[in-house]
């Protein structure tokens, strides 16, 4: 009962101090997931493109898929639309970023793709008639053609941004004592994998900088990490370190 009250009233995971005021705090949650998942995870998983502001383009995608799913459970109801619309109860329920909802959505994947192929020919159909196989097919090519350029090149920053880290790791161990211990967020097992390097508990994911320093007096770290484009620590950790830079100093930059 305590996980499913904590469930219910963590509104961000990233400021735990907030908590929803009520019910129309709790509608808000559910709002603001909608609005996450409507402009930026669903345009996100089937274009592979990050939209990071509101688009009639985005809007229009996940108004398909939802289209697609509508069309197949007046069609027909199968176990695959009750299990969906308890998925989805759930994830209007969690308090999650929209970055973080594309995540959740790895599961449903496939048939995120399916209702939106359903919902466009459902409307395509209706807008072009005979023609909307010809669109249908134009459409869908776009979008593969899209995803392809995506996975290569986000291959190729992800391998840029891997490379600033791995030389990191290098410097570390000609430079650390081999019994240090590192302090970070997200990316322990990352050092540990290339540097050999221990960390002592995580460090809180949040935006209270009262909370991260909390965290890191506590377990004495000796090293924190802070990788460029690796992580959440540029994001939540590197602001709280520069706010107090007389009490940390860099070692490697």
């Amino acid at each position: 009962s305590k996980y499913y009250a904590e469930f219910l009233s963590v509104n961000d995971w990233f400021e735990l101090d907030r908590r929803p005021d009520g019910i129309f705090g709790f509608a808000s949650r559910v709002i603001a997931n909608i609005y996450a998942y409507a402009f930026y995870a669903v345009p996100k998983v089937l274009t592979g493109i990050e939209i990071a502001r509101r688009s009639s383009f985005a809007f229009i995608l996940s108004v398909t898929v939802v289209v697609g799913f509508v069309f197949s459970v007046v069609k027909r109801r199968c176990v695959i639309e009750y299990y969906l619309l308890f998925y989805a109860s759930v994830l209007l329920l969690w308090a999650a970023s929209s970055v973080i909802g594309v995540r959740y959505l790895l599961p449903v994947l496939p048939f995120v793709f399916y209702y939106f192929v359903v919902g466009l020919e459902f409307l395509l159909k209706k807008a072009y008639g005979g023609m909307h196989v010809k669109i249908l097919v134009a459409v869908l090519a776009l979008l593969l053609l899209s995803n392809a350029y995506q996975i290569v090149t986000m291959k190729g920053l992800k391998r840029k941004n891997a490379s600033g880290f791995i030389e990191m790791t290098q410097w570390l161990r000609e430079n650390v004592p081999p019994d240090a211990v590192f302090g970070s967020m997200t990316i322990s097992h990352w050092l540990y994998l290339y540097s050999g390097y221990k960390s002592g508990p995580s460090i809180p994911i949040t935006r209270d900088a009262g909370m991260i320093m909390d965290g890191i007096e506590r377990h004495h770290y000796d090293y924190l990490v802070v990788a460029a484009n690796l992580g959440r620590e540029e994001q939540y950790l590197k602001p709280v370190l520069d706010g107090n830079a007389k009490r940390f100093s860099a070692v490697y930059n």
